[in-house]
């Protein structure tokens, strides 16, 4: 972090001033004691010494670990940002397999999308779908496997967890895109 090279640099300094202070008030002291200043003017030059060289050295340090702490958080929030950028293109490019667990979590989801009192889009739902139905053939597959597996048709389902006709439309856009369902209210299969 070339940005904070200054500080860190004046950090450096004042690190050298508090040993600076240190020794100064030991001679100071050691002075004191051959010119017989007596034990005040000893006292006086080693604990002023001390208190420079402590509060000197504190400041210091302090400088030194909130910039490495400042560091530390771009450094993570650089990482953090990449991880998420490969975890999204990952996401979005991962189709999945259809299988049973699939068709029980898509079950789940739409129920629990039922049970809200206000049915905005679910998000999770969405994405299952948009993973599991990348071909007309796999919609088609999932159409047969949900209503052989619960009995019920998928398409009426997903139409039925909304009365607004664009969520309607968003949750069956992927039968729609792939031409299964036609595009328009009913939505009859194609």
């Amino acid at each position: 972090m070339e940005k904070y090279s200054t500080l860190k640099s004046l950090a450096g300094i004042i690190n050298f001033i508090a040993w600076l202070n240190l020794i100064a008030g030991i001679i100071i002291a050691i002075y004191s004691n051959g010119e017989k200043l007596g034990t005040i003017g000893i006292v006086t030059s080693v604990v002023s010494g001390l208190v420079g060289f402590v509060l000197l050295l504190s400041f210091g340090k302090l400088i030194q670990i909130t910039l490495d702490i400042r560091e530390n958080q771009i450094k993570t929030r650089d990482e953090t940002t990449t991880i998420e950028a490969i975890n999204e293109n990952f996401a979005d490019s991962k189709e999945i397999e259809f299988s049973e667990m699939n068709l029980l979590d898509l079950r789940k989801l739409i129920l629990k999308q039922k049970q809200k009192i206000f049915r905005k889009n679910n998000n999770e739902l969405l994405e299952l779908l948009s993973r599991l139905i990348t071909t007309r053939q796999k919609g088609l597959d999932i159409i047969l496997a949900y209503e052989k597996q619960f009995g019920v048709n998928i398409i009426d389902e997903l139409k039925s967890l909304s009365t607004n006709y664009g969520t309607i439309k968003e949750n069956l856009k992927q039968f729609i895109e792939f031409e299964i369902i036609e595009n328009e209210y009913p939505h009859k299969m194609i």
